[in-house]
């Protein structure tokens, strides 16, 4: 989806403490960004997240995950659908691929940030 700009940055805290930070515009697709948040901050979730989403469309099944309540996606062939559990956005469409394709730039951000091949950060 063109309409949807992303964004992958580090978060330094004044104490030095890192956070991997996803953000998106338009402020409708913001509630996206809690796909990068806890344990989703993490390659190896993210991994199997992609596999799941796999194995799933291959069995035509759906396949629902959320890092929270902020942000659930439903995986159903060709569509998503990306709600919310407390009504605070108007659930979207987007397109599987575009899930898969963020999942996938976003691990591999991850794996960048792990490895320590972020230019300037220590």
């Amino acid at each position: 989806m063109n309409d949807i700009d992303r964004q992958f940055f580090i978060k330094v805290e004044e104490d030095g403490t890192q956070i991997p930070i996803m953000s998106f515009f338009p402020p409708k697709y913001s509630m996206l960004t809690n796909l990068g948040f806890h344990d989703f901050a993490k390659s190896i979730t993210i991994t199997n997240v992609l596999r799941e989403i796999d194995e799933a469309l291959a069995k035509k099944e759906k396949y629902y995950f959320a890092q929270d309540d902020w942000c659930i996606v439903e995986v159903e062939g060709e569509n998503s659908i990306v709600s919310n559990g407390f009504d605070e956005f108007p659930p979207f469409e987007v397109e599987t691929s575009f899930i898969i394709e963020l999942l996938s730039d976003w691990r591999d951000f991850l794996i960048k940030y792990e490895n320590k091949q972020i230019p300037g950060l220590l």
